[in-house]
């Protein structure tokens, strides 16, 4: 379930999505995943799909981790963990952080391995690019603004469990900080405003 999602302007966040657009992404290998489409890829009969399956993991993705060692220079890699490492907010730990290609995606999942909270950082570079969740059998589009904003979703199990997923036209960044408490992701979430 979505808490609360907005824009934000804080400038080591902004220094460092520069930084990265400056590395040319481009010349990254994605990591992509392809397995077949079935449910619940395929919308027809949304309520039974959504309700009856759970993939904790997404079945399909096109990204490239920030966190991983195929940068061109250490000098690089050790700039964009560093980065990641000494954000991390108290009381919380990082679960993701990506970059997306223009065509990048990352398929419905549902993060049912975990309950608790995050707050998801998003980075679009031109705004064309979104994520979408499962509410009520209804699926709910919130468009990437340019720019960093950031989301805050409750993450639950069996009837709880948020379906989602995220496609991208342009560069995207994502990171994601998770907590079992909410106090410790809306403090964080303050620290952004």
């Amino acid at each position: 379930m979505i808490i609360d999602t907005n824009t934000f302007n804080k400038t080591e966040y902004t220094d460092f999505s520069n930084w990265y657009m400056s590395l040319n992404p481009e010349e990254f290998t994605p990591d992509v995943i392809e397995y077949p489409s079935t449910p619940p890829v395929e919308f027809e009969g949304l309520e039974s799909n959504f309700t009856n399956w759970d993939w904790h993991r997404p079945r399909k993705l096109k990204l490239i981790s920030i966190m991983s060692y195929n940068y061109p220079n250490n000098k690089d890699y050790g700039k964009a963990r560093k980065f990641i490492h000494e954000s991390v907010p108290d009381n919380c730990e990082c679960m993701h952080a990506c970059y997306y290609p223009p065509g990048g995606y990352i398929g419905w999942h549902t993060n049912s391995n975990f309950t608790g909270y995050n707050i998801l950082l998003t980075y679009s570079e031109t705004g064309d690019s979104f994520f979408e969740y499962v509410n009520n059998n209804e699926v709910i589009r919130i468009n990437d603004p340019i720019g960093w904003s950031y989301k805050i979703i409750k993450w639950g199990v069996n009837e709880d469990k948020v379906w989602h997923q995220a496609e991208t036209n342009c560069s995207r960044i994502t990171i994601t900080y998770y907590s079992e408490n909410l106090v410790n992701i809306e403090n964080f979430r303050d620290t952004l405003l």
